[in-house]
């Protein structure tokens, strides 16, 4: 008996575990299931420089410039973009997730030092200009829906968007 008891909860502690490690794949339930799940890594208010922190006094980034919620690809459910940090290489990770049913990891890419980066909103309407340092004509182009903004600070900013036509998050510098 008291075997059949043990074996029971060996299976539902290795049950839970499988679905824990089958939800870092990319899909968690929630925002805040994601939320939770990149707590330890996420980029918080303590972890900015001295000289971000001054330039971000009195704003709403301040208050969590590692995350943003938001709706990016017009479905009226909210998305969220998170920044990770990767302490070991002193790296911060951009994670994007898409909503519906399940928060599905869209895009993870590195996007800068740790201390120098932050999230910011950017409303549909807003006219977006790639930056004049890259070769070739500069591209615009006017938000449809909810884009966030990756600010480097002091040396580049990044758009993330949702493109309808491909069905896909894109990026465009527009500064460097």
């Amino acid at each position: 008996m008291r075997f059949a008891s043990f074996a029971r909860l060996v299976v539902l502690v290795c049950l839970t575990a499988f679905a824990s490690i089958c939800a870092w794949g990319g899909e968690l339930r929630t925002i805040d299931d994601v939320l939770k799940a990149y707590a330890s890594t996420l980029v918080r208010t303590e972890n900015l420089s001295e000289e971000v922190r001054a330039e971000l006094k009195g704003k709403p980034e301040l208050i969590n410039p590692g995350f943003v919620k938001l709706d990016f690809d017009g479905d009226g459910k909210l998305d969220v973009a998170l920044l990770t940090q990767d302490v070991k290489r002193e790296e911060v990770v951009l994670r994007l997730f898409i909503c519906s049913d399940i928060c599905s990891e869209k895009k993870k890419e590195l996007v800068g030092a740790m201390g120098d980066v932050f999230l910011t909103r950017a409303r549909p309407g807003t006219l977006v200009r790639e930056s004049d340092a890259l070769p070739g004509r500069p591209g615009k182009l006017r938000l449809r829906f909810h884009a966030v903004r990756v600010q480097n600070f002091g040396k580049s900013e990044i758009v993330y968007y949702w493109d309808s036509r491909t069905m896909s998050l894109r990026s465009m510098q527009t500064a460097d």
